[in-house]
C-alpha cells in the first residue's frame, strides 16, 4: 500500500501594506499666528530673537510654537538666509573689532592680538563684511561711549579682541544691541561666546614631545596673573604628566626676582623650562657652570626668536573662526549676554626651528657643544633682539 504524504507549502512573508495615509501637517508660522493672535512678521521676526520685538512677546510666540509642535523648514531657513545675507550686502555690513587695552603697542607690532586682528579681517571680508577696528582710547576709555558710538552707526557685530591686560567690563552696560564675541579669557566678569586656544590639550601635546626628545625634567615660568586668566590649564597639563611640583611662578606685575629663581633653579634641576615670556627668562638664566647646566627654553606662543621652539597658537585662525561665528549670530540676530556661552577651542603646533627647514648635518660633536654655551650670550643676544623689537 503506498503512503501519499502531503506537503504544506509555506505561506510566503507578507509585506505589509505602506502606510497610504498623508504625512501630517507641518505646523507654520501662520498657524503660530492665528494662535498667539499676532502678525505673521511679528513671528517670524521673534523666531529669530529680532531686536525690534519685545522679549514678552517674543517668549510668548515661542511658548505657541513649542505648544504646537513648530519645527522651521530647513531648506526654507537655507533659501531666506541667502536672501537676508544678499540685502545685507547691500548695505555694507561693518563688524567691530574692539581692543580695550589699556595702551597702544606701536604700530607693525607683531603680538597676538594683531594676529588675531590680522585673521579676523581677512575671513570678515570674505564673508562680505566690512571689519573695522576700534580702540577704547580713542573714546577717553569710556566703554559706554564706544558702544553708544557703535549702535548709532547701526553696527550689530562686536569681536572683542584679547586685551594686554586682563579687562574688568562694567556690569551695568546694555550690549542687547550688540552680537558680541570674545577672542579671549582676559575679560570678565560677563560670559560671552568665545573663540581661544585649546591651552590644557596644546600643553598636554607639548609635554609630550618634550619628554619624547629625552626631557625627563620639565618646569615652566608662568605669571600668577596669566595663570588665572586661563583657569589654570596650564598647572592642570603638569599636574597630569606629573611635573607640576617644578612651576615657578612669577608675582603679579613683576619681573622674574633672579636670586630667588637661581636658588629654584639649583633647587629643582630643570633640564627645559616652558615660559610665554621668553626674552625675560633667557635674561633670568645664569650662565653654565660646573654645578648648573641651562635648561632648553621653550615659548608657548610665538616666538620672534630664531633658534627658540614654540607653540604656535594659531591666532590667525582664531580670529578666522571668531569672525564666521560672529556672522552667524549676527544673521540670527543672537545678541546680549548669553544665558549659555559657549566656548570654541582651537588647536596650535609645535614649531621646532631645527627642524623647520632642511639643513646640512651639524659636524659631530655640534650639538653638545651648542648646548654647553653660556646662557649668559644666550641672554644678551636676546637682550639685543628685544631692543630691536
Amino acid at each position: 500500500m503506498t503512503t501519499v504524504r502531503t506537503v504544506r507549502a509555506r505561506s510566503p512573508l507578507i509585506a505589509p501594506m505602506p502606510d497610504s495615509s498623508p504625512p501630517p501637517r507641518r505646523v507654520t508660522i501662520r498657524d503660530i499666528a492665528t494662535a498667539a493672535g499676532v502678525s505673521i512678521m511679528t513671528v517670524s521676526l521673534a523666531l529669530r530673537n529680532h531686536p525690534r520685538i519685545s522679549v514678552a512677546t517674543t517668549q510668548r510666540v515661542k511658548a505657541v510654537a513649542e505648544k504646537l509642535g513648530y519645527r522651521p523648514d530647513p531648506e526654507i531657513v537655507r533659501l531666506m538666509t541667502l536672501l537676508h545675507q544678499g540685502r545685507e550686502a547691500a548695505q555694507s555690513p561693518t563688524l567691530a573689532l574692539v581692543d580695550l587695552s589699556p595702551h597702544r603697542l606701536p604700530p607693525g607690532s607683531e603680538n597676538y592680538c594683531e594676529r588675531v586682528r590680522r585673521g579676523a579681517i581677512a575671513r570678515a571680508e570674505s564673508l562680505g563684511y566690512i571689519p573695522t577696528s576700534f580702540h577704547q582710547l580713542d573714546y577717553e576709555g569710556d566703554l559706554r561711549r564706544l558702544l553708544h558710538v557703535l549702535h548709532y552707526r547701526g553696527i550689530r557685530g562686536v569681536m572683542l579682541l584679547p586685551p594686554l591686560q586682563p579687562v574688568r567690563l562694567p556690569e551695568d552696560l546694555d550690549w542687547s544691541p550688540f552680537s558680541v564675541i570674545a577672542a579671549t579669557y582676559a575679560i570678565s566678569p560677563l560670559e560671552f561666546h568665545r573663540v581661544v586656544p585649546h591651552q590644557f590639550i596644546d600643553m598636554c601635546r607639548l609635554l609630550q614631545i618634550l619628554e619624547q626628545r629625552g626631557r625627563s625634567r620639565i618646569g615652566a615660568v608662568f605669571g600668577e596673573g596669566f595663570e588665572r586668566r586661563i583657569h589654570y590649564h596650564f598647572t592642570a597639563a603638569f599636574a597630569l604628566h606629573k611635573h607640576d611640583a617644578r612651576i615657578y611662578r612669577v608675582p603679579d606685575g613683576g619681573p622674574i626676582d633672579r636670586e630667588a629663581f637661581a636658588k629654584w633653579l639649583l633647587e629643582h634641576r630643570p633640564d627645559a623650562l616652558i615660559t610665554g615670556n621668553v626674552e625675560e627668562l633667557l635674561a633670568a638664566l645664569p650662565p653654565a657652570r660646573a654645578d648648573f647646566t641651562p635648561p632648553e627654553v621653550v615659548s608657548f606662543r610665538s616666538t620672534r626668536l630664531p633658534d627658540i621652539a614654540c607653540w604656535d597658537e594659531r591666532p590667525e585662525e582664531i580670529g578666522s573662526v571668531a569672525a564666521v561665528l560672529l556672522a552667524g549670530m549676527v544673521q540670527h540676530h543672537e545678541t546680549g549676554v548669553p544665558e549659555s556661552p559657549r566656548t570654541s577651542m582651537i588647536h596650535g603646533f609645535f614649531r621646532d626651528p631645527a627642524t623647520a627647514v632642511s639643513a646640512p648635518k651639524p659636524a659631530k660633536g655640534s650639538k653638545s657643544t651648542k648646548a654647553a654655551k653660556s646662557a649668559g650670550t644666550t641672554a644678551r643676544s636676546a637682550a639685543n633682539k628685544r631692543a630691536d623689537r
